[in-house]
């Protein structure tokens, strides 16, 4: 009883402290097929990428774990970027033009 009881305790915590995994989906109009788009958290001294894809029909897709809320950008350079805010277990969508994602919708 006792060992079924602590190994319910710690599946429970376990579940409880795992980060939920969050989406991003969305189109670039006008974007090249192939080309690379990338998400990236932002902080007070630096931005990290978090993750990159390729996009494909005007599509693409980001998955992110997600501890707090934070400031994040979809780029497809230095100079073309939406900034955004995630926190955990959010979905997004996320469609704009490859001349401008910073008018993105």
């Amino acid at each position: 009883m006792i060992k079924n009881s602590f190994l319910f305790l710690s599946i429970i915590l376990l579940v409880a402290c795992s980060s939920k995994q969050g989406s991003i989906e969305g189109t670039i109009n006008n974007a090249e097929d192939d080309s690379w788009l990338y998400l990236e958290k932002l902080s007070l001294k630096d931005v990290v990428r978090v993750d990159s894809c390729q996009i494909n029909k005007n599509s693409f897709s980001f998955n992110y774990q997600a501890d707090s809320i934070n400031f994040y950008r979809i780029s497809l350079d230095n100079e073309n970027y939406g900034l955004i805010v995630l926190q955990k277990g959010d979905t997004i969508q996320f469609n704009a033009d490859a001349e401008s994602l910073v008018n993105y919708q």
